[in-house]
């Protein structure tokens, strides 16, 4: 398990290079540690004065790799002004107000608070240098154009035809013309150099986001009462013929018996107490684009983070096809570019389907590791932050609730910044606990996104009108049930005291007798 990148510069300083992701539980602490002490070893190394130049240079060099490579992105054009490819999409990063003075402060904090090593002071002084350029490149643009109207008024003869000044406006014209060429391609590089950054910034922080470590709002003790030592599900799960571990790809499984049936009750509960809740089923893809994927915030070259279908080509990486399956890109991809009228906000929405996840967490075995699960996923698109945040309240109580009703030991906890994705501004996460590993594991999950997503993938919503009063729209997604997790907690505790009966909640429909 290895989430944080860390490079050795030499035998005595290690600095350490991130890129904004999502890191497991349990090596959080870890990294933030590490990196505190990394960062602290490397300013002693910079402010000595037994440090020649050309090593404080690569060691300055080496901290700030992170936030100043760029690369292909399909969320906005790169190349020159010739041969520039434009993205389908048009982002709007807000970047006047995150980097005003009024907001880096807390921007800041937002960076420290989630782990995230970036050198934002870079990013300002960038960002300065494109706006100054985006000024000249506007003023060139009009006086071309006033160039361009004096020529044609003489050319009409609105305006007298004198040879002088029509000489003059040509001279002018091909002046301005040079210096266009120039400004716009130091735009282009500008522009690539700050949006390829800039998009490595999370999303705002909530202001119910605890700051240094996960909150417990609820606790629910179940209806199962554990006897004996508590045994993995692997121990004797295949014995009873319940799982199949398959050869077929890494941590491969089958459901069977009574197992699968209990697997397709879970489902029938769930979906029909979110019908009856107002939400409207559809059914998702599982391979998206990479557009999809970049404006969800993940990184699309990562392999902890998203399935890549394979490329031969580099230069296809980034428009390239990705496995994710039942999640937040699935919602994400079905209202890219689009413009919802305000009356039907909010649009409730949830999915039922395979969930893919890259094993980026080793140490747990069977059904809690595998890359495949099944989930049923909730999503609703809001009109403001207000109604977003109301409405995750409303989400997070009724799957609480429903689970709480399934009768395993869990909890509802608010999870720390550093345990936030990107997207993430707010996270309430239901944890049921898992006996073998002797802790919580989730099993469902409701995420504010904010217009984090919106602001990227161009979701908008508006009045009649349809063109006026445009207004992004603010998104929360969640897990309303992770079934092939929870089916391995339940499994731990139906085998008590060296016996095993599969344990049924209340809640649930009879399962068929065995013909």
């Amino acid at each position: 398990m290895l989430h944080c990148q860390i490079k050795v510069i030499s035998r005595n300083v290690l600095s350490l290079i991130i890129r904004p992701q999502r890191y497991c539980t349990k090596c959080v602490a870890r990294h933030i540690r590490l990196k505190n002490e990394c960062l602290k070893k490397d300013e002693t190394m910079l402010n000595s004065k037994m440090v020649c130049a050309k090593y404080k240079e690569r060691l300055t060099s080496a901290r700030r790799n992170h936030s100043t490579v760029t690369k292909a992105s399909s969320l906005y054009g790169i190349g020159s002004s010739d041969d520039r490819q434009e993205a389908s999409v048009k982002i709007d990063l807000d970047l006047d107000a995150r980097l005003s003075d009024d907001n880096i402060r807390c921007l800041r904090e937002n960076l420290l608070a989630r782990g995230i090593l970036f050198d934002l002071e870079q990013l300002v002084k960038d960002y300065k240098v494109f706006k100054n350029l985006s000024q000249q490149k506007d003023i060139l643009l009009d006086e071309r154009t006033n160039v361009a109207r004096a020529m044609a008024d003489i050319v009409r003869g609105k305006s007298p035809n004198d040879i002088n000044a029509k000489e003059l406006l040509i001279s002018q014209g091909a002046e301005i013309k040079e210096k266009l060429k120039s400004t716009m391609a130091a735009w282009w590089k500008a522009e690539e150099n700050v949006l390829s950054r800039a998009l490595q910034l999370p999303n705002r922080l909530h202001a119910e986001t605890p700051l240094s470590e996960e909150k417990v709002l609820e606790r629910c003790q179940g209806t199962i009462e554990m006897k004996g030592e508590p045994a993995s599900h692997l121990q004797y799960a295949e014995k009873l013929g319940l799982l199949k571990f398959s050869g077929v790809g890494p941590r491969a499984t089958y459901l069977m018996g009574e197992l699968a049936e209990m697997e397709g009750l879970l489902v029938q509960h769930v979906t029909s107490q979110l019908l009856s809740a107002g939400l409207q089923q559809i059914a998702c893809p599982e391979i998206f684009r990479t557009l999809v994927v970049e404006g969800c915030g993940l990184d699309y070259d990562s392999p902890n983070e998203v399935f890549t279908l394979y490329q031969k080509e580099d230069h296809l990486k980034a428009n390239a096809f990705h496995l994710k399956g039942n999640s937040l890109l699935s919602y994400a991809a079905f209202l890219t570019k689009q413009q919802i009228k305000t009356l039907y906000l909010p649009l409730k929405m949830f999915a039922v389907g395979r969930h893919y996840k890259p094993p980026v967490c080793e140490d747990f075995p069977g059904l809690y590791g595998t890359i495949q699960s099944n989930r049923i996923t909730v999503f609703t698109a809001c009109k403001d932050a207000s109604e977003a945040t109301d409405t995750q309240n409303l989400l997070t109580h009724f799957i609480w609730t429903m689970i709480k009703n399934l009768g395993l030991p869990a909890r509802l906890i608010l999870v720390e910044p550093s345990s936030l994705t990107v997207s993430e501004s707010l996270r309430a996460e239901i944890q049921v606990w898992a006996p073998s590993l002797k802790t919580f594991v989730q099993v469902a999950a409701v995420s504010n996104h904010g217009d984090y997503v919106s602001r990227r993938l161009m979701t908008f919503h508006s009045g009649e009108s349809h063109t006026k009063d445009k207004s992004y729209v603010h998104m929360v997604s969640g897990v309303a049930l992770d079934v092939t997790m929870f089916l391995a907690s339940l499994l731990e505790h139906s085998y008590q005291e060296g016996t095993f009966h599969l344990f049924q909640p209340s809640c649930l429909a009879t399962r068929q007798p065995k013909v």
